[in-house]
């Protein structure tokens, strides 16, 4: 896309702006509660769709690609393109990671540790 707001149509650019407005509420009623210095908001979306623009769940690569925003209390901050891919399977072994929760082997992902101030170190050590 030549700019950010040329990847998607007017519905598109609709629905960012009302995700984006209830991001925000979200995050002003966590600050109010004085919360936010233990909160890790971590917002992804639907995976994508086979390549002809029709059903879920096949084995397409645009299946396991998805939109990633992680961000709160010892994430680093700033928007920026990590080194390597995220697939939407690193959602919950990078939340697992937060907690302090070691992801069962099964699980498909990774942690996500680039965008973490402190890679190796959980958020909350109550769960160890």
């Amino acid at each position: 896309c030549a700019t950010e707001s040329s990847c998607f149509d007017d519905v598109g650019q609709f629905a960012i702006a009302a995700a984006d407005a209830n991001i925000g509420r979200l995050l002003g009623a966590v600050t109010s509660a004085g919360l936010a210095n233990s909160t890790v908001f971590v917002v992804v979306s639907d995976h994508g769709r086979n390549e002809d623009g029709t059903h879920h769940g096949g084995k397409a690569k645009s299946n396991f690609e998805t939109q990633w925003v992680v961000y709160g209390q010892d994430i680093i901050e700033g928007s920026r393109e990590l080194k390597s891919a995220i697939s939407i399977e690193d959602t919950a072994p990078t939340v697992a990671h937060l907690l302090g929760f070691d992801a069962p082997l099964e699980w498909h992902g990774r942690v996500v540790r680039e965008v973490l101030l402190q890679a190796n170190e959980s958020l909350y050590s109550a769960a160890k």
